[in-house]
């Protein structure tokens, strides 16, 4: 069995430099910097566009299953 590295990425230049222990020891309303290209944003913010990614990533590999239909 493999193990996975969590990876944050940065919504606006995809950059993964961003310390997933910090990540994960900051409450939701912390301002947290990329230190790729400097984009700043509350760490509510990138979750949401964590869960947005995954969300697309899950129905496009459920649309060939016969039966799904997204809404």
């Amino acid at each position: 069995m493999s193990s996975l590295t969590p990876v944050t990425k940065c919504p606006k230049c995809g950059g993964t430099a961003i310390e997933a222990t910090a990540f994960a020891k900051a409450n939701l309303d912390d301002r947290l910097a990329c230190p790729v290209c400097g984009h700043q944003a509350t760490k509510a913010e990138f979750l949401a566009d964590l869960v947005k990614k995954s969300a697309k990533l899950f129905q496009e590999g459920l649309r060939d299953i016969p039966g799904f239909k997204p809404k």
